[in-house]
């Protein structure tokens, strides 16, 4: 991906670098007034949770809202959290989305759905970068996932973190800004084909998952398509509304960058589309230098994400427990794109549950890796 970006691209990344670490990050302020029209800054850093496992439902309210507002959302340096605490304070936020387990390349022995993104294997071997090809591109987490299922938030909490910082990048920023730019030729073009073209994804497609996945697993998920231009998950209209500020709900999908792009109306050949779009989206990044205890919050369909490059080297250790919430989104969302009558998925049974968890699955998951947590 770095040979095929721009010059604009690695200067944005390279000034996310210099001059966004987390100490940037505004701390909360105390109006909650939401009626206000404030500027989108990317990254809200907040002090009034001093403690996640003590979170009022007030508290839960308002870090849901700063999330729509600001779609990545720092606590810095936490309290120690085990991973049945972080499970407990995610359960707060929705409910727990579960990937099948062949998927992940570690989830915890005591509590299976926390994963382990880590720099080394259980027994204290160097990963490969060829272990984690997925996470070190710009991505949204679940973008496999059919569109009624999509909207995820990610709680990444450091345990330890030598070196392996995480990137950000604004979707909804970058929507607005594009959208308000009808002056700009250049953008006015991207607006015109972002409107009318969509991506194919195919959890097939994923490298990560397609070396370890389960084939079983592999097969209960369809191809999805997801509008490149879209609203935001929580919009209250189904209509698209474009134009800067507060106004608009919009917000951006790219997929990997390199899925197949599906202009409505037939392919025009502009094979330049998908960079040039990542080259407007990353004027809009926050980068993440993580420090023990940080615990990162993320709204997947307002933000992508990377693991920006470290030398992978013996004393460094980089240890994170992720969990990813799912949330429902609004009606209006939905019905933009509504799904066919009828549809059902495969990987969830007649009761609503995902149908890798039989028997003892939660406590030996088939295909994936273990971690002492």
């Amino acid at each position: 991906l770095a040979e095929r970006t721009s010059a604009a691209t690695r200067e944005a990344i390279a000034r996310a670098f210099l001059l966004t670490t987390h100490e940037d990050k505004t701390t909360e302020d105390d109006d909650d007034d939401e009626s206000r029209v404030v500027p989108r800054e990317l990254g809200h850093r907040i002090e009034w949770l001093p403690d996640a496992r003590d979170a009022s439902d007030a508290d839960i309210a308002r870090l849901h809202r700063r999330l729509e507002r600001h779609g990545v959302v720092v606590v810095p340096q936490a309290v120690d959290l085990d991973p049945a605490g972080l499970l407990s304070f995610a359960r707060r936020l929705g409910g727990v989305a579960e990937e099948p387990p062949s998927f992940e390349s570690g989830l915890c022995r005591t509590a299976t759905q926390v994963r382990v993104n880590s720099n080394r294997w259980p027994n204290g071997t160097l990963k490969s970068s060829r272990d984690n090809s997925y996470g070190a591109r710009w991505h949204q987490d679940g973008d496999f996932w059919p569109r009624e299922f999509r909207w995820l938030l990610t709680l990444l909490y450091c345990v330890e973190c030598d070196a392996g910082d995480t990137g950000f990048a604004d979707l909804h920023a970058a929507a607005t800004t594009l959208t308000s730019s009808e002056n700009d030729e250049a953008l006015a073009g991207l607006v015109a084909r972002a409107a009318r073209s969509s991506v194919n994804v195919s959890v097939r497609a994923i490298p990560d998952f397609t070396r370890r996945g389960d084939p079983g697993h592999l097969a209960l998920f369809d191809d999805v398509r997801h509008p490149v231009l879209d609203t935001l998950p929580f919009a209250d209209d189904a209509e698209l509304r474009l134009g800067p500020g507060a106004t608009s709900n919009a917000v951006l999908f790219l997929g990997m960058v390199d899925d197949d792009v599906v202009p409505d109306g037939g392919d025009d050949g502009d094979d330049q589309f998908m960079p040039r779009l990542l080259d407007h989206v990353l004027q809009h990044t926050y980068h993440h230098r993580w420090r023990r205890r940080d615990l990162v919050i993320w709204d997947n369909l307002q933000i992508m994400h990377r693991a920006m490059p470290f030398d992978n080297t013996p004393d460094v250790h980089r240890r994170l427990y992720r969990v990813e919430v799912r949330r429902q989104p609004s009606a209006a969302h939905l019905a933009r794109h509504p799904m066919p009558d009828g549809w059902r998925p495969r990987f969830l049974d007649a009761d609503g549950v995902p149908v890798w968890r039989r028997d003892d699955a939660s406590r030996d998951p088939v295909g994936a890796t273990l971690e002492d947590c």
